[in-house]
């Protein structure tokens, strides 16, 4: 799999001689990435065999040098020889099994031990029963005459024995005689000499021996060859795979109708590698071989490689994240499903984690399953399988959960976050906070008649407008005309969808472009007035409703309204939001909402709406004022001394049920629903944040004596009461001091565009590119002082916890650095599932309905995780691990 550039250069004495000898095998780099060597060659009867096992294992670099009786052998498995210590002793040598190629060229250069008398002490063989060995037995004698050495007897002198080298170094003699224990038999030797040298085993050993030492010569200009062949299929590969990437990252299509070489157009993904081989010529000249073979043996392009190389993307990606998981330890989990363009009900699984290299708060996408039965029992089967799969513990470290307001998500005995409880307690499940919010807003745009009655109208200009295209092009002539180069061209924008805030949208979309709407209105009240009757009705009665001082009131205490709680919504559907963070945005927006319920508000209001009206092109005299009140006559009942007053002032009576009435249901409603964050551990995490560490730094006294009670028993397993509550103490006297020294900024988010941007995905109703444009571009120009006050670091515990870590305090404060890194983990929102369902009705748009599972999933991985870093050497080692072929082209 890996480039393998070899140089051999042997040089081998006559066997006669005996004498000095050298070998030196050395693999230098291919490229700077790659290199390998020869390693564990073992040579069947069948010659591939020898090829096949030289490019099985990569390695570093080998050198093998022997002089005479110096040797070294360095390999990845370290091992030093020193012939001045183990001579070529056969007993000795036997320590260094097994025997790769270079230590048997190594012994064999070096040759057998064949001492003769005068080399032995005292000019002789040691003598045992009077029998000694004979230095007659390393020849053997022909019939005709002729002496023949035999070349694989080896005396041990350390132990007066001899052994056969050959079947030492090939290792198939049965029998551990002339392997391992020797043979010293002298009576006998002659015998069992020739017996040995004519056993099939030996002789099979002898012809290994002699075949590796026939064909290995010729391998370095077959490896170079083949060094270069692997090159130029990894070249290749590479520049497919960032094909890919950029396909899968901006979540495109892949496959054409026709993808035969004589088509124009043959999908993206060929397009884009006939495109790049136009400046690549590695690649340039794969494509060319491919069309005239048509069929390639080692085909990259193939809808089946294709999906391959997308699963090893998608896996290596997985595998990152899962790393970062496990470093992190604790982890969250946010769960949802939808509906996909083929009808399956998809479930995305997101991990929320904290990012010890970047001490980021990251929401990752891990799996998306089809999932036809979403009943509380299946989703934890589901669950607990993905866990298993990615090695996850979550019994023990999963110490949050987050999901919508389903009954199978969050009931309290039978749902998912319930089932997951039973065997983790500490996962303590949050209902999101973004999904309540939406509640709220939904109730509050329904709280009176003027209210339904204003968003009605908004509903049915879209649905009159955008049902004929003469009339869209009418609106859009009408706001050139009105605005010309001042505000891009908008577009009407429906009410009733599942955005959260399209209700604040559709409602600035009509008072942006008030005017413009008029206009056309009143031009197609008359064009249509004898071709269209119902639709010339249909445009005065709008514009009769549009121009009333009724519609402009509400629209007006609606926008209000949005400025205060869009904001927030935005805020709660950010990833790095903590809950410190959601209570304390929520109660800033209770007293916004407390202090525009005012007389004085109402008033401004009013001034508001008198001033909008000068503006416009329309005469003030044509608004259509307050209607009068009937006067009821209630009738007295018994026994009462009183009766109520009426009110017929038309302001009075609209303030009262209009204007309270709206603000009290959302003050009402945002209490009800986050009524939580006042009470459990969540009064423990508020003592995390920096407007009580700076309380407590000044007076120990103020912390409760019951402080952290509940966070240390639902977290008991990681958390000891009293080791918090000391070390919490310490950190608070010294905190600010390291705060100042490291120099914080001011704010988490260097602009409000950046807020605006990661919010970006959170559309999930297919709304189209222009009306998210518009919606951003609307938003800015209004929140952006709201944005920048909400994001200011004393609402947030991750800025104490980088304090914590950028100063190097985590060893100190070792108890305090678990209780914020599981403060931090705990989710606040389920909203990154939904914004994989953005992409998800992009990747499986109505186009590519048909796309097979494992590979929707692959490509949503790539899509939603676009910014890890890919490492294209790994990738390929993976994608060639596939099969066979590709294992041996890469």
């Amino acid at each position: 799999m890996l480039d393998l550039s070899m140089s051999l250069s042997a040089q081998q004495n006559d066997d006669s001689t005996m004498g000095a000898s050298s070998s030196t095998i050395v693999t230098p780099e291919h490229d700077p990435d790659t290199t390998a060597a020869i390693e564990n060659i073992n040579i069947e009867s069948n010659d591939d065999s020898v090829y096949a096992d030289l490019f099985k294992n990569p390695t570093a670099e080998i050198t093998t040098t022997t002089e005479n009786v110096n040797l070294t052998y360095n390999s990845t498995n370290s091992v030093d020889l020193n012939i001045d210590v183990f001579s070529n002793d056969p007993a000795e040598l036997m320590l260094l099994a097994p025997f790769s190629y270079e230590k048997r060229k190594l012994i064999l250069n070096n040759g057998p031990c064949q001492p003769q008398k005068i080399d032995m002490p005292n000019k002789r063989f040691p003598v045992h029963n009077s029998r000694s060995f004979q230095c007659s037995w390393y020849m053997k004698t022909m019939p005709d005459g002729s002496a023949t050495r035999r070349e694989w007897i080896s005396y041990s002198c350390s132990k007066d024995k001899i052994f056969c080298i050959y079947c030492i170094l090939i290792g198939n003699e049965k029998s551990t005689v002339w392997t391992s224990t020797g043979f010293s038999s002298w009576n006998k030797a002659s015998e069992r000499i020739v017996m040995h040298e004519t056993s099939s085993n030996h002789i099979e050993a002898c012809l290994k021996i002699k075949l590796e030492d026939t064909c290995l010569p010729l391998l370095p200009s077959m490896l170079k060859a083949r060094n270069e062949f692997v090159a130029t299929n990894r070249k290749i590969v590479e520049a497919i795979i960032e094909i890919i990437l950029y396909l899968a990252r901006h979540s495109l299509a892949f496959r054409g109708h026709r993808e035969s070489w004589s088509e124009n157009l043959r999908g993206n993904f060929r397009d884009l590698v006939c495109l790049l081989g136009k400046y690549h010529p590695i690649l340039a000249s794969y494509i060319v071989g491919h069309q005239e073979k048509n069929k390639n043996k080692y085909d990259f392009i193939s809808w089946r490689r294709q999906n391959q190389m997308i699963e090893s993307l998608a896996s290596y990606t997985r595998v990152v994240v899962l790393k970062q998981i496990k470093t992190a330890k604790f982890f969250s989990l946010t769960m949802d499903s939808t509906f996909d363009n083929s009808r399956k009900e998809q479930l995305s699984f997101v991990i929320r984690y904290l990012n010890e290299d970047s001490g980021e708060i990251n929401e990752r996408l891990i799996n998306l399953k089809e999932c036809s039965n979403t009943s509380s029992e299946q989703l934890f089967n589901i669950f607990e399988k993905i866990c298993n799969d990615n090695s996850l513990n979550w019994s023990d470290y999963l110490v949050g959960q987050s999901y919508d307001g389903a009954s199978n998500m969050r009931g309290s005995y039978n749902g998912l976050q319930a089932i997951i409880r039973r065997s983790n307690t500490a996962a303590i499940f949050v209902w999101c906070y973004a999904h309540r919010l939406n509640l709220v807003l939904t109730d509050a745009v329904s709280s009176s008649v003027n209210a339904v009655d204003m968003f009605g109208i908004i509903e049915t200009i879209h649905d009159f407008i955008n049902s004929s295209k003469k009339r869209v092009a009418l609106f859009e002539l009408h706001q050139e005309k009105c605005y010309g180069n001042k505000q891009r061209k908008r577009r009407f924008k429906r009410v009733q969808t599942t955005r959260w805030w399209s209700h604040d949208l559709a409602l600035n979309t009509v008072l942006d472009t008030f005017d413009a709407l008029c206009n056309t209105l009143e031009e197609l009240q008359k064009s249509e007035c004898t071709s269209d009757r119902k639709g010339a009705y249909q445009a005065k009665s709008l514009k009769e409703n549009l121009i009333c001082d009724k519609f402009l009131l509400t629209a007006f205490i609606y926008k209000q309204l949005f400025e205060i709680v869009t904001p927030l919504s935005k805020m709660l559907q950010t990833i790095d939001i903590d809950l410190i963070g959601v209570i304390a945005v929520v109660d800033d927006k209770i007293r916004e909402l407390k202090n525009a319920r005012s007389d004085e508000n109402f008033l401004k209001l009013q001034e508001k709406v008198y001033q909008f009206k000068m503006c416009t092109s329309v005469n003030n005299e044509d608004f259509k004022p307050l209607p009068l009140n009937r006067l009821k006559r209630v009738p007295k009942k018994s026994a009462e001394e009183t009766q109520d007053e009426v009110i017929t002032d038309p302001l009075q009576h609209f303030k009262i049920q209009t204007f309270f009435v709206a603000y009290d249901t959302a003050i009402i409603q945002i209490k009800e629903r986050f009524s939580e964050i006042t009470k459990g551990i969540y009064k423990d995490l508020s003592l995390f944040s920096r407007r009580h560490l700076e309380e407590i730094s000044k007076n120990n006294d103020l912390l409760p004596k019951d402080a952290f009670d509940v966070f240390s028993d639902v977290y008991s397993k990681f958390i000891l009461k009293d080791d918090l509550k000391r070390e919490y103490l310490q950190f608070s006297k010294s905190y600010f001091n390291f705060e100042q020294v490291k120099l914080l900024p001011l704010q988490l988010h260097s602009s409000e565009i950046e807020i605006d941007d990661a919010l970006s995905g959170s559309l999930t109703d297919g709304a189209s590119e222009s009306e998210i444009e518009d919606s951003f571009e609307n938003s800015q120009n209004r929140q952006v002082k709201e944005v920048s006050k909400l994001q200011k670091n004393g609402c947030s515990l991750s800025i104490v916890l980088k304090v914590l870590l950028i100063s190097g305090l985590s060893s100190t404060f070792p108890m305090l650095t678990t209780a914020l890194k599981i403060a931090v983990t705990l989710p606040v929102a389920s909203t990154t599932p939904e914004r994989t369902f953005s992409k998800l009705n992009i990747v499986k748009n109505k186009l590519r309905s048909t796309m097979a599972e494992g590979r929707l999933e692959s490509l949503m991985i790539l899509s939603c995780e676009s910014d890890i870093k890919i490492e294209t050497d790994q990738i390929i080692n993976d994608f060639a691990r596939k099969s066979v072929l590709l294992e041996k082209a890469l």
